[in-house]
């Protein structure tokens, strides 16, 4: 699904060249040459990611991007200046919040590797926060594994310590996410819903664990 990039320059010129080096299927690209336009586009469309001049009339870069992490914050921002000094910077950082600051003049090939930096730190932002709602529901099922299965946790606790996990086994936090949707809807299949304030006794089994586990207590009975 492409990204939303705004783009903000007083300069319609440079803003317009600077669109056409970025469009791409990747990228839905708008422009904005004021602030108040600009505040304008993000209250009406879903932005991924703000490239700003810091140099503009009527609203600076430093004020716009600072009013856009109020209101958006999920928007990652970079800031353009072609005359920044050390006060612009730590006000850009501190109150905009800014992802990156860049000097000009910079070229598209710049910018474009800033925004995919950019478009990559907010997508891990965004399944970070689908990770949250997938560990709870693990929470659940490991309750109704034990309440099913006393004692069930604490061998499968054993064999867990057997395992070792590399840091290479997940090259991003994107594989993570995918693998545990995957594995909470295998374990759903097999394990009834519990209330949600039941116990929770431990969140950091394996289901295939718990599965060899139990199927080796059953032999033993």
């Amino acid at each position: 699904m492409p990204r939303t990039i705004l783009l903000v320059d007083d300069d319609r010129a440079l803003v317009d060249a600077l669109a056409r080096r970025l469009r791409s299927a990747e990228h839905r690209i708008i422009t904005a040459t004021t602030g108040e336009e600009a505040l304008h586009c993000l209250a009406s469309t879903t932005v991924d990611a703000m490239v700003s001049d810091e140099s503009m009339p009527m609203m600076s870069g430093v004020e716009l991007l600072t009013e856009v992490h109020r209101r958006w914050p999920e928007v990652v921002t970079i800031m353009l200046s072609g005359r920044a000094t050390a006060g612009t910077i730590v006000r850009a950082l501190n109150q905009g919040q800014i992802f990156r600051f860049l000097i000009k003049p910079c070229d598209a090939d710049e910018v474009a590797e800033s925004l995919r930096q950019a478009i990559a730190h907010k997508r891990v932002i965004e399944r970070s926060r689908e990770i949250l709602p997938l560990s709870r529901r693990m929470h659940d099922l490991l309750a109704a594994a034990e309440r099913l299965h006393p004692g069930i946790l604490r061998q499968a606790e054993a064999e867990l310590r057997k395992i070792t996990i590399r840091a290479d086994d997940f090259q991003d936090i994107e594989q993570l996410a995918d693998r545990l949707a995957v594995e909470i809807s295998s374990a759903s299949e097999y394990l009834p819903v519990i209330a949600p304030d039941e116990v929770i006794v431990n969140p950091l089994i394996d289901r295939r664990g718990l599965d060899a586990t139990a199927a080796r207590t059953e032999a033993n009975q």
